[in-house]
C-alpha cells in the first residue's frame, strides 16, 4: 500500500503544478519593466555602444603595444577581441534591420 502511495503522489503534485502554473502562461506581456529596459536596450545599441567599442578597441590595442607584462597583454587581447565581436554584432545588426533578442 505505501508502494502505491508513493508512486501516486509524484504524478499527483505535477498535475496540481501544472493547474496552478497555467495563469501564470496567460499573463502575456505588458510587464511593468518592459518599457525602462527597452529604453535602456534602445540607448546601448545605438551610436553610444559604437563608441565605446571603437574606445575599447583603441585603449586596448595601445595597451598591447606598450604593455610591459605578459598577462596584461593577455588582458588587452581579450578585452579586443570582445569589442570586434560587439563591433560585428552591431554592424550586423543594423545591416540585416535585426533587433537583438528573442521573439517569442
Amino acid at each position: 500500500m505505501r508502494k502505491f502511495a508513493r508512486s501516486t503522489r509524484t504524478p499527483a503534485v505535477a498535475a496540481l503544478a501544472s493547474v496552478a502554473a497555467s495563469p501564470a502562461r496567460a499573463a502575456g506581456g505588458g510587464m511593468p519593466w518592459d518599457g525602462p529596459l527597452s529604453q535602456v536596450v534602445t540607448s546601448l545599441t545605438g551610436p553610444v555602444a559604437g563608441s565605446l567599442i571603437a574606445v575599447a578597441i583603441v585603449a586596448s590595442g595601445l595597451t598591447m603595444a606598450f604593455a610591459a607584462g605578459q598577462g596584461m597583454r593577455q588582458f588587452a587581447g581579450i578585452i579586443f577581441a570582445g569589442s570586434i565581436v560587439g563591433i560585428g554584432l552591431l554592424f550586423f545588426l543594423g545591416l540585416f534591420g535585426l533587433t537583438a533578442g528573442a521573439v517569442i
